[in-house]
């Protein structure tokens, strides 16, 4: 089923111990259409039986690998996505884990799931990812860790915790970046090159299908008549600018996740529904760039409407107050840093970046009906955007964007 050879070679050395037997059982698929859309994701339990004492211990696991089909490989960039990815896990998680500790910081990074091993290649180095590509990780499922239904969205309680872990996602290369330049610059190597499906894979006839559908659907509802203008201009800049360049020597600058939404945030709560811990996942699309994309289209597509209208900027000051606590836990001059300046940053992604279009354009994919989406295997070109139906619940977040975009004058 999942086509890529010999799992155990890609295991951690740390794993493949001495002696040890290795198996792999109970391979299955993992994810529903519409859940992932760039990678194949299969559950499995790996055993390692010790060969000194006898005794066995199982891991329950997810293998991600890179799609069979061509138009997906293509369209999400595969080789080039999953290396970035697989950097991730292998380079900058334990980096910024030992950088913590050498600062004298004894709770590390602990937003991703454990690592048990990848590579891009079965046999040689080529730099891109092929057929036997894999990354190993821990199933989160198993620990209970859940997807939250997309079309609903985050809880105020639930959004700060998340919040918090995005903010240490990119606090910490900042203040690497602020304290040694020359591993900042190894950790990012990767992520320079700047990666996104909406501005680069879309052809010009999807992205303009992408903008009539979403106009449509605006000059149905009267409260968005007034902003189908400025509305049009702004989905035309972002598509046709393409703008997402590094943004300079801006105090900002950090590794961004640029794909932060619902089905790549797991979630652990208690028995009363409070949520306790959250995971990110999913880190093929990681750039080089400016924080607040990422906080934009987190809060504007993964919150509850009513807690972005009534509390969207205790969501900004939660973010500020995690970014700022951990710079100094880390002794780095946090001058430069206001509420202020980040204020000023989520104005710049707002007008500089895809922001904005990403949120507008990912509206589909969210609300989309479940029976209505088509299995990763089988998307083509002609039916990667196609969805059946429009829900209400799509027809008031695109109502709310509008609305709060055009209050802080982003459309």
């Amino acid at each position: 089923m999942l086509g890529v050879q010999d799992l155990k070679q890609a295991l951690t050395p740390d794993l493949r111990k001495s002696g040890a037997n290795i198996s792999i059982e109970d391979v299955k698929s993992l994810t529903a259409p519409g859940e992932n859309y760039g990678s194949l994701l299969l559950s499995l339990t790996i055993l390692i039986e010790d060969a000194a004492s006898g005794k066995t211990e199982s891991l329950q696991a997810v293998a991600k690998a890179v799609p069979k089909n061509d138009f997906i490989q293509n369209f999400f960039m595969s080789s080039l996505t999953f290396k970035k990815e697989l950097h991730f896990y292998k380079t900058v998680v334990p980096r910024m884990r030992r950088f913590q500790l050498d600062q004298g910081m004894e709770d590390v990074v602990d937003f991703t799931a454990n690592f048990y091993g990848g590579r891009l290649a079965l046999e040689g180095y080529s730099g891109k990812a092929d057929k036997n590509a894999v990354i190993i990780m821990e199933n989160l499922k198993t620990r209970g860790y859940v997807i939250a239904e997309r079309s609903v969205g985050f809880d105020f309680d639930t959004a700060c915790l998340i919040i918090k872990n995005i903010a240490l996602l990119h606090v910490l290369p900042i203040a690497i970046k602020m304290k040694n330049r020359e591993l900042f610059d190894v950790m990012v190597e990767p992520y320079i090159q700047y990666t996104d499906v909406f501005t680069q894979s879309m052809s010009k006839d999807m992205q303009n299908e992408s903008i009539e559908d979403i106009l449509n659907l605006a000059s149905d509802n009267p409260k968005c008549i007034n902003h189908l203008r400025n509305l049009e201009s702004k989905l035309e800049q972002c598509y046709r600018a393409s703008h997402d360049r590094i943004p300079g020597n801006r105090p900002f600058l950090t590794i961004t996740h640029n794909d932060i939404w619902v089905n790549n945030l797991m979630v652990k709560f208690d028995e009363n529904g409070k949520p306790l811990e959250n995971k990110i996942v999913d880190y093929q699309f990681l750039n080089l760039g400016s924080p607040g994309k990422d906080l934009i289209f987190f809060i504007f597509d993964s919150v509850q409407n009513d807690v972005i209208r009534s509390r969207y900027q205790d969501l900004i000051r939660t973010y500020h107050n995690t970014l700022i606590s951990v710079l100094k836990e880390l002794k780095v001059d946090t001058t430069v840093f206001t509420l202020e300046k980040l204020e000023e940053e989520l104005e710049f992604a707002a007008k500089e970046t895809f922001a904005i279009g990403q949120c507008f354009a990912m509206l589909r994919p969210i609300f989309a009906v479940k029976e209505s989406v088509t299995d990763v295997e089988n998307l083509s070109n002609d039916n990667i955007f196609q969805y059946k139906n429009t829900t209400k619940a799509h027809r008031d977040k695109l109502c709310l964007l509008i609305e709060e975009f055009a209050k802080r004058k982003w459309i």
